[in-house]
């Protein structure tokens, strides 16, 4: 799990260093997944980034794995590529700097299969909220249903902005 800091790019110009905290997880030794909206890196009610910013956000953003507490040492690796991603999906791949730090980390499983998640079932959350160190958030965290959309999910818990990709 990385926290991921993505810069705002407007019409090939940097705006600001951090456009987008969010969180993103490894799914294969380089290859990191967050949602389309975080490295789109504008606010709610916006226009999207065109695509060639939105490119470009992508592979200048950070990674910090093991960041857990604040000011604490953490690794840095950056993001060299935009693999694909889907805003109707909400997702993103993004391929990380070849860097020996990744080679024990271990991957989350991408599922191959629908979960089979019943309303109550207990979901926890691995996040950085507010672009903080890593928060795990455990309490009152049920899964309530499916979302507006099929492959949406809804949950009860504490999250904050920042918590995008968790």
């Amino acid at each position: 799990v990385a926290r991921l800091r993505v810069p705002k790019i407007v019409q090939g110009k940097p705006v600001t260093a951090v456009g987008a905290l969010g969180t993103g997880w490894l799914i294969s030794p380089r290859l990191l997944v967050t949602n389309h909206h975080v490295v789109n890196a504008r606010e709610q009610g916006r226009p999207a980034a065109i695509n060639s910013d939105f490119k470009e956000q992508a592979e200048n953003t950070v990674a910090w794995f093991d960041y857990l507490v604040e000011g604490g040492k953490k690794t840095e690796i950056a993001v060299v590529e935009l693999v694909c991603s889907n805003p109707a999906l909400d997702y993103a791949i993004l391929r990380l700097a070849d860097d020996a730090a990744l080679d024990t980390r271990v991957r989350i499983p991408v599922q191959q299969k629908e979960p089979q998640l019943e309303r109550g079932n207990r979901l926890n959350i691995i996040q950085y909220p507010d672009g903080g160190p890593m928060r795990l958030a455990i309490r009152n965290n049920f899964y309530v249903g499916r979302g507006e959309k099929q492959f949406q999910i809804r949950y009860l818990t504490d999250t904050i902005q920042g918590s995008s990709g968790s």
